[in-house]
């Protein structure tokens, strides 16, 4: 009898152990929370140019968002080019909400003095964009409130990986839009006062806008991402257009 009570003891702490393991797993995350509390997969440390913001993650597109803080690196200021990139996939078509955020940073209309507000995603439904719905769009602004958008030139809400990255190259003033490889837009970019903030992180899957994202789901993304991080310029631009080549299914 006592043997068997030892062996029912050992079987509930090991239960309990690996329920506690899985628990810790799912309510923290050492570089990042969500908006509601619950977790999403994170990004590890920063690795030479680049920082990870986001390992392979799902978005319900109602609720689910990823809060980064990001390294002093990719803290832009005035001057400093930077690239960002996604690989990620909808849930479906896009019929509401006027822009998908599969990555962001907003600090406008905070009462901060900064005007800085950029995101990388799909255009929705949007009085301003016809015929650009679930097209690809890198938007920046920075401090001083200067901004310039780049659109995609195909529909991506179709529920297969792709492959997004966008180059803003600060000396040439351009900025660059590529997807699954290849050259999908570029505009003219003179943003001199850069895109530093004291007080916001990245977002991944959202974008906490004072006006729209922290009331609604009006930027939330619907669907999943993967290798979602950004990296200040440096070295050959071949190399961007190279790494977009690259498979875009995870």
């Amino acid at each position: 009898m006592d043997a068997a009570l030892t062996l029912v003891v050992v079987a509930l702490i090991v239960v309990a152990a690996g329920w506690f393991f899985l628990k810790r797993r799912e309510g923290s995350s050492r570089f990042g929370s969500s908006p509601d509390g619950s977790s999403l997969p994170a990004s590890p440390p920063p690795s030479g140019d680049w920082q990870q913001l986001c390992a392979r993650a799902q978005f319900d597109g109602i609720a689910d968002g990823l809060d980064v803080v990001v390294s002093a690196e990719q803290n832009w200021g005035p001057g400093q080019g930077f690239r960002i990139e996604c690989r990620f996939r909808t849930a479906g078509r896009i019929r509401r909400k006027p822009a998908q955020v599969l990555v962001g940073r907003d600090e406008w209309a905070r009462g901060t003095g900064s005007g800085v507000h950029w995101w990388l995603g799909l255009w929705g439904r949007n009085e301003d964009n016809p015929g650009k719905v679930g097209r690809a769009a890198c938007v920046l602004r920075d401090r001083d409130g200067n901004s310039v958008a780049v659109s995609g030139r195909r529909r991506l809400d179709d529920r297969r990986w792709h492959h997004v990255l966008a180059d803003y190259d600060a000396v040439a003033g351009r900025l660059t839009l590529y997807l699954d490889g290849n050259l999908e837009g570029s505009e003219p970019a003179r943003l001199p006062a850069g895109f530093a903030s004291a007080v916001s992180p990245f977002n991944v899957g959202w974008l906490n806008h004072a006006m729209h994202g922290g009331k609604n789901n009006y930027y939330r993304f619907h669907g999943e991402v993967d290798h979602v991080r950004v990296g200040c310029v440096g070295g050959d631009r071949a190399a961007v257009i190279a790494d977009t080549s690259a498979s875009t299914a995870p």
